[in-house]
């Protein structure tokens, strides 16, 4: 009977809401000396249409009245048995829990039916297999996109990082490269005080912790300087040469090699290899190349045999190991290009690249920056020669033309 009550308190109060418009209803209403039971006045509630219900009804002040009376008793007796109000609210809770779950249910039921591969929507022409059989490859297929889609938003976008690899696989030009990329590579730690040369005074940025900081707009300068003396050797088609003998170096030299059509040393630099060359290389078998870089397959003679193949320039990574290339280098007259750093001697190079010879992230940007040059050189010089060869195929096919008989006037 309590629930009742409520019940028809709270349809009461709803059609009372004094929001509500006022309504021309067919129902007969009570008259205003007329008593409702509220058994009666529950029937009368139930027989209001929708429409009729979201319009004001007004009451007699004595059905009025009545009602205010048993719902005060409602309220004194709900709010004064405390059993019975925790079992109430236990009812109200159990009921919302219920509903909510129902939701997530029917949310859940209608995201399977849009998105999922089973739903008819999405993919109406889906080859579907049985619930207790395995996924058809069609099915795989489409969940596979489903959650690629899912999941491709989520996390965060990593953007102006440094990523050492792309110095070695691809390496920036000589104009793109910022000292915002050198000091990344870590190319301005220097040596510690002790190991100090004053030939490197010019380089030097100032000290800091006992360790000399290398001025990086010095090894901007001079790198962009060394790339393009790497560009202008690969342009005429001189030979380029590598060294780098530490370990670390191989991968590096092999890429930069590669890309600059060059030759490069990663183990040990054998003497003699420029000093004493009809020892050491006198039985390298030599191939005579034209300017695009294709074997013309002629027969050299005992002059050319004999002679010394040496390269047009050579890179050393790290100098302070190599002191026997360099000087070989120097009694050859062959130009080098070395990675100085704070214990170096930059006057036993013909090109400086003031740098942290130490670190193996300074000396891959390096040698990717200078292989790079080499290859814009390269590959400037084989546009050349096509070009060069169109335009004879041109004027030799106007030579092959049979010259035009002289018409009589």
């Amino acid at each position: 009977m309590l629930a009742v009550r409520l019940a028809s308190r709270r349809c009461i109060r709803t059609v009372r809401t004094p929001s509500l418009v006022r309504m021309e209803t067919t129902v007969q209403t009570p008259a205003k000396n007329e008593t409702l039971s509220e058994r009666q006045l529950l029937k009368y509630v139930k027989e209001l249409s929708m429409e009729d219900a979201a319009k004001n009804v007004e009451l007699s002040p004595e059905v009025e009245a009545e009602l205010n009376q048993e719902f005060e008793k409602v309220i004194r007796k709900f709010a004064l048995e405390p059993d019975l109000r925790k079992e109430m609210l236990r009812v109200f809770e159990r009921t919302a829990a219920q509903g909510a779950r129902s939701a997530r249910i029917e949310t859940s039921e209608q995201e399977a039916a849009d998105g999922n591969i089973r739903g008819r929507q999405q993919f109406p022409n889906i080859q579907r297999s049985d619930p207790n059989d395995v996924y058809s490859s069609q099915e795989l297929f489409a969940r596979q996109k489903f959650h690629e889609q899912q999941t491709s938003r989520l996390g965060a976008s990593v953007e102006q990082v440094y990523r050492p690899h792309e110095d070695v696989l691809r390496p920036p030009s000589a104009r793109e490269t910022t000292i915002a990329k050198l000091l990344a590579a870590g190319a301005h730690l220097g040596h510690s005080t002790s190991r100090f040369r004053q030939s490197t005074q010019p380089f030097v940025y100032g000290i800091r912790d006992g360790i000399h900081i290398i001025d990086l707009d010095q090894t901007l300068t001079h790198l962009r300087r060394a790339a393009k003396v790497c560009e202008g050797i690969s342009e005429k088609g001189g030979l380029i040469l590598f060294v780098g003998t530490r370990k670390g170096h191989e991968r590096t030299l092999q890429v930069a090699a590669e890309r600059a059509n060059a030759f490069y040393v990663h183990t040990r630099w054998v003497p003699g290899t420029l000093s004493n060359a009809t020892e050491i290389s006198g039985e390298w078998d030599r191939v005579e190349v034209d300017m695009a870089d294709r074997p013309t397959d002629r027969e050299l003679s005992q002059n050319l045999k004999k002679t010394i193949v040496k390269p047009d320039l050579v890179v050393i990574l790290n100098p302070v190991e190599n002191r026997n290339a360099i000087r070989e280098c120097i009694a050859a007259k062959v130009p080098t290009i070395g990675v100085i750093d704070t214990d170096s001697e930059p006057s036993l190079v013909t090109y400086p690249i003031p740098a942290n010879d130490d670190s193996l992230r300074a000396t891959d940007l390096i040698a990717g920056v200078l292989s790079r040059a080499a290859q814009k050189g390269r590959e400037t010089r084989l546009r050349k020669v096509k070009e060069f060869e169109a335009k004879n195929a041109e004027q030799q096919e106007q030579l092959d033309k049979p010259a035009a008989e002289p018409t009589d006037v």
